[in-house]
């Protein structure tokens, strides 16, 4: 089935898919039943990530913050490292 839904997601329609799966595999499935496996594939891993996204977002609920200011703080976004301490003798 996994294989199914890949080439039925890949290709530009499930009739190339269908053409695919032939060639690829010599097994003849119908454009129609690719698209068949390839939405119940599909809804299997939306719902997946569905879940996933919510038990992500109830532990962000359960997080505690906090205020401190003391210690170091560093901050890094797309790769590049900021550094935040005060700049000392060597710049």
């Amino acid at each position: 089935m996994c294989e199914v839904a890949f080439w039925g997601q890949n290709q530009s329609s499930y009739k190339s898919a269908s053409d695919v799966i032939a060639k690829i595999h010599g097994i003849n499935i119908s454009s129609e039943m690719v698209r068949q496996v390839t939405d119940c594939v599909g809804n299997i891993v939306f719902k997946n990530d569905e879940n996933a996204a919510k038990m992500a977002y109830e532990k962000l609920l359960e997080m505690k913050y906090t205020n401190e200011k003391e210690g170091v703080f560093y901050i890094q976004t797309d790769g590049a490292a900021i550094n935040t301490r005060i700049e000392d003798d060597n710049g």
